[in-house]
């Protein structure tokens, strides 16, 4: 998959318009919308790299989702509830 630095930016400003919410600044009073939009990028990201390996592959392995990202295994650990 190819790396779009736009979506981390997206990424980026979702997590920074929760910590101004969290840190009750006035001007950032609905904050709570960038943890939807921070785990709908996460969504398509963990998506695609999925799709990706079952197109390769024709399954879906722990081993290569963990491999496709940069600190996989972190990515695993704190998607999962």
């Amino acid at each position: 998959m190819k790396y779009i630095d736009a979506i981390t930016g997206l990424r980026t400003v979702a997590v920074f318009v929760v910590f101004l919410c969290h840190s009750y600044v006035d001007f950032a009073p609905g904050g709570f919308i960038g943890v939807d939009v921070f785990f709908v990028i996460s969504g398509y990201l963990i998506t695609s790299i999925l799709l990706n390996e079952v197109a390769r592959t024709g399954t879906i392995s722990i081993a290569g989702f963990t491999s496709a990202v940069p600190c996989g295994f972190c990515r695993l650990r704190f998607s999962a509830p």
